[in-house]
């Protein structure tokens, strides 16, 4: 009760929606995709975040690294960047040989919202129906505009999601930073500094298996070192 959707047939008629949206926004703008294309329809909508922007409007733009990495240009994203968007790649990671699950999770929603007072929810990426490599133009996808009681549990994900990136990132930096001062010490402890700290953050309990004794000791007082932390008890116990 009390909220109004409309249906939008692929960027046809979702794009003029979005861009009016962003057009007309006063406080904030937050937006989510997986691809970010260098294309007529991307740098019309960097455009308007950076217009938005330049007249005080708090933008946020979050992309997916590895759609980002294939579709979204330097060139594009300096200007979104020094247009005063505020830019978070999800996952930015992209190592292509680096076979871990979590390289599978990728941020495909394609969501936005603006001032709390209308949303778009669907899947359509910000990229022209006729950018389709590999495949037959023009892209077919839908869009629901979205106003009225809806828009609270959209705001609050979105919010949400952008805080765990924004963590999360920064505590990656903080432990390259840390692996860095342990690689002084010894090599090939990355999964071992990162137990320490999550021990360090929940109350200094650490168990680390399968790692050498000595490795161990050097690891534990380099990192305790390198974050001026003391662990009231080390406790080693033999490996199986």
């Amino acid at each position: 009760p009390g909220n109004r959707l409309v249906l939008l047939r692929s960027g046809t008629e979702y794009f003029p929606a979005l861009l009016e949206a962003i057009g007309s926004a006063q406080r904030e703008i937050w937006l989510e995709t997986y691809l970010f294309a260098d294309d007529a329809i991307g740098r019309r909508v960097a455009s308007a975040l950076i217009r938005a922007a330049a007249r005080g409007v708090k933008v946020r733009l979050m992309i997916d690294g590895w759609g980002a990495k294939h579709f979204l240009t330097r060139t594009l994203e300096r200007e979104i960047v020094k247009g005063g968007v505020t830019l978070l790649k999800s996952r930015p990671e992209v190592a292509p040989w680096q076979f871990r699950s979590h390289r599978l999770r990728r941020l495909h929603r394609k969501l936005c919202h603006v001032d709390g007072a209308v949303a778009f929810v669907g899947g359509i990426n910000v990229i022209d129906d006729m950018n389709t490599p590999r495949h037959t133009p023009p892209r077919v996808d839908f869009a629901v505009r979205v106003e009225g009681p809806l828009l609270a549990p959209i705001v609050h994900t979105m919010q949400r999601v952008w805080a765990i990136n924004e963590l999360v990132q920064r505590e990656s930096a903080f432990v390259d930073a840390i692996v860095h001062e342990v690689s002084k010490v010894i090599v090939g402890q990355k999964e071992m500094v990162e137990r320490i700290l999550i021990g360090l953050l929940t109350g200094g309990h650490v168990l680390v298996e399968g790692v050498p004794g000595l490795a161990k000791t050097l690891t534990v007082k380099s990192v305790c070192e390198a974050v001026q932390a003391q662990f009231s008890r080390v406790q080693f116990t033999p490996d199986l």
